[in-house]
């Protein structure tokens, strides 16, 4: 509708479709505006091997997430270090946030005994390959976001599974899981 000029005002848009809305509307001016909208993975730290802090911290470490900020928003978004977005009373400025250290990441798992031992580009622990399932729900950003992020693991040498569920079907897996 705001292509088409039917509508004057979106509150939300896709970083994916503002090049359109651009070509279509040179009249309409787009703002980024602070949102209490996130994006994160969420560790399961019940389950092995998200246990272990010195692990999630490798796995961070690993995830350019400045690179997924260009690429699927398109630059309009930006890395918040809290599970409370900026906007919010409680949110802590003094957080840093973990760097992008893909060679670190790399040293982190080999010092916690993780190494690829038999060549395959996935390492693993006493015989056991470092692969886990990442769910994510059918949002296209998000769907795009994990794929980065399972790319930039696998340079770490850390198997990902993404798994693509329908939205209600994810919310259904995330409550059930302990």
């Amino acid at each position: 509708q705001l292509k088409a000029g039917e509508i004057d005002m979106l509150e939300s848009v896709q970083a994916s479709d503002l090049p359109s809305i651009r070509e279509k509307r040179a009249d309409i001016e787009i703002l980024d505006v602070p949102s209490r909208r996130m994006n994160f993975v969420a560790w399961n730290n019940a389950r092995a091997p998200f246990a272990d802090r010195a692990l999630r911290r490798a796995f961070t470490m690993a995830i350019d997430r400045q690179a997924i900020i260009k690429s699927v928003w398109g630059g309009h978004a930006r890395e918040c270090t809290s599970p409370l977005v900026p906007l919010l009373w409680a949110f802590d400025p003094s957080i840093q946030a973990v760097p992008f250290d893909l060679p670190g990441a790399r040293a982190a798992l080999a010092a916690l005994g993780f190494k690829d031992a038999d060549g395959d580009g996935v390492v693993e622990r006493d015989g056991k390959p470092l692969v886990f399932e990442l769910l994510v729900n059918d949002a296209q950003n998000r769907v795009d976001a994990a794929t980065m992020v399972q790319a930039q693991l696998k340079k770490a040498g850390i198997g990902v599974n993404v798994r693509v569920m329908e939205y209600a079907a994810y919310i259904d897996r995330i409550l059930a899981m302990e």
